[in-house]
């Protein structure tokens, strides 16, 4: 599971040398049903992830109506980076339109990376 982080991470950064021991124990891997929302539009979204699995959409309500802003299918980053980094409520929510697992890197994750 790890393995598929590792080769995103090289992938945007060729040149940087994860830590596997020390960023390991700080990731969970999160189940999310289909049709669960793993945050909403207003929480603070106090992650990113990665999806191992599955298909979530991140959308947003205009005049009571769902606008799609992206799909993540399996290998795709996801996450209301905005309000990860400046803990400020999310613009938008984030759904699974299929059972999928999340890779949850948390504020402690990102440190040790960069």
């Amino acid at each position: 599971m790890y393995e598929l982080l590792h080769s995103f991470i090289q992938q945007l950064f060729p040149h940087c040398q994860v830590d596997v021991a020390r960023l390991e124990p700080l990731l969970e891997s999160r189940r999310v049903p289909k049709g669960d929302f793993l945050f909403q539009e207003g929480d603070v979204c106090d992650f990113v992830g990665l999806t191992l699995k599955g298909c979530l959409r991140s959308f947003f309500l205009k005049d009571g109506k769902e606008l799609t802003l992206f799909f993540h299918p399996e290998n795709h980053t996801l996450g209301d980076y905005e309000s990860f980094r400046r803990q400020i409520p999310a613009y938008f929510s984030c759904q699974a339109i299929e059972d999928s697992e999340i890779l949850i890197l948390t504020t402690q994750a990102i440190a040790v990376l960069v």
